[in-house]
C-alpha cells in the first residue's frame, strides 16, 4: 500500500510542478508580450519624431518658394487693377487659396468687396485729422463777413462779431464819402 500512495504523491508532485512551469512559462510570456509592446511604441514615437523633422524641413524650404516674386502677368494685373502695395499679399494669398490666377481672383466678388473696404479706409484713415493741432480758421476778407451776414449765417466767436462790426463800419464810411 506504501507503494501506491507513494506513486499518487509522485504523481501530484509531478502534477503541481508541471502547473508551475506553466505558470512561470505563463508570467514570461507575459513580460515578454510588454517588452515587445514597449519596443514597439519607441519605435513609432521614433517614427513619429524622423516624420516631424522632415515635415519642419519641408516647410522651411518652401516659405522661400512662396515668397518668390509674382509672374509678370500676375504684376501686370495687379497694377491695372490699381491694387495698393498692402493688399497685393490678399489678393495673392486668395488666388492661391483657390487656385486661380490673379487676374481671375481680382474679378472675383469676395476680392472685389474686400479692396473696396480697404480703399474705404485708407481713404477715412488720410481725412480723419489724427494730430493734436488746431485747426486755424482762416479770417475772412470784409467783404466776405458782410455776405455772410447778410444770409444770416452770424460768427460765432466775439472775436468775429468785432471783425463783422468793424467791416460795416468800414463800409459806412467808403459810402459817405461817394
Amino acid at each position: 500500500m506504501e507503494d501506491e500512495t507513494a506513486g499518487a504523491d509522485d504523481t501530484s508532485t509531478v502534477e503541481t510542478a508541471e502547473e508551475e512551469i506553466e505558470l512561470d512559462l505563463g508570467e514570461e510570456a507575459e513580460e515578454i508580450d510588454w517588452k515587445a509592446k514597449a519596443e514597439k511604441a519607441e519605435e513609432v514615437a521614433k517614427n513619429q519624431r524622423i516624420r516631424a523633422e522632415k515635415a519642419e524641413k519641408a516647410a522651411k524650404e518652401a516659405k522661400p518658394a512662396e515668397t518668390a516674386a509674382l509672374p509678370t502677368a500676375d504684376l501686370y494685373a495687379l497694377v491695372k487693377a490699381g491694387v495698393p502695395e498692402e493688399d497685393i499679399e490678399e489678393v495673392s494669398d486668395y488666388a492661391a487659396f483657390k487656385k486661380i490666377s490673379i487676374a481671375e481672383a481680382l474679378k472675383a466678388p469676395t476680392v472685389k468687396t474686400l479692396l473696396a473696404e480697404r480703399k474705404e479706409a485708407r481713404d477715412v484713415a488720410e481725412a480723419t485729422n489724427t494730430s493734436r493741432a488746431r485747426r486755424q480758421t482762416t479770417s475772412a476778407s470784409p467783404e466776405a463777413l458782410l455776405e455772410q451776414a447778410s444770409k444770416g449765417q452770424l460768427p460765432d466767436t466775439a472775436e468775429g462779431t468785432m471783425r463783422l462790426a468793424e467791416a460795416r463800419m468800414e463800409r459806412r464810411k467808403a459810402a459817405s464819402k461817394h
